[in-house]
């Protein structure tokens, strides 16, 4: 099971740094229109601050520490900073679930989220339907706005 969850994440990882190479300009990455409130720049910024949150430093114990606001408020940043920001990711998941044992998936996960409780599986899962979420919208976003996509 950790290993097909760390293979999963690591997958949407990989299709995050295609989407984003796949943007013909950083301008069109941060671009909004009409009803598109969040630029795909914005979003791959709140997917790499969750993913780091939780996985790599609640799960993973990494020092990286989260500054959610920014996620959505920061613009302009470059494409090779976004990618930087994937690799960081992309190395705090591995080392977190390199580290993780089958009996902690079934332990409760030590912070509340949503208000509720969960086992560190249950919320994997959470977090990984959340990936993809928002790695569709980030698709979506680019066909939408990068004509030369």
């Amino acid at each position: 099971m950790i290993q097909d969850l760390k293979n999963q994440f690591l997958s949407g990882i990989n299709q995050l740094e295609s989407e984003l190479n796949a943007y013909s300009s950083n301008e069109l990455l941060w671009k909004t229109e009409g009803d598109i409130k969040n630029s795909a720049g914005n979003l791959f910024l709140h997917l790499e601050g969750n993913l780091r949150h939780f996985i790599g430093h609640i799960i993973g114990g990494s020092s990286y520490v989260r500054k959610r606001e920014l996620e959505f408020s920061r613009t302009s940043v470059s494409i090779s900073e976004l990618l930087g920001g994937l690799e960081w990711t992309r190395k705090e998941i591995i080392t977190a679930f390199d580290n993780l044992s089958s009996e902690e998936l079934n332990d409760k996960f030590p912070t509340d989220v949503m208000n509720r409780e969960w086992t560190n599986q249950q919320f994997l899962f959470h977090l990984l339907g959340h990936l993809h979420y928002h790695l569709g919208q980030i698709n979506y976003h680019r066909r939408l706005i990068d004509s030369n996509a």
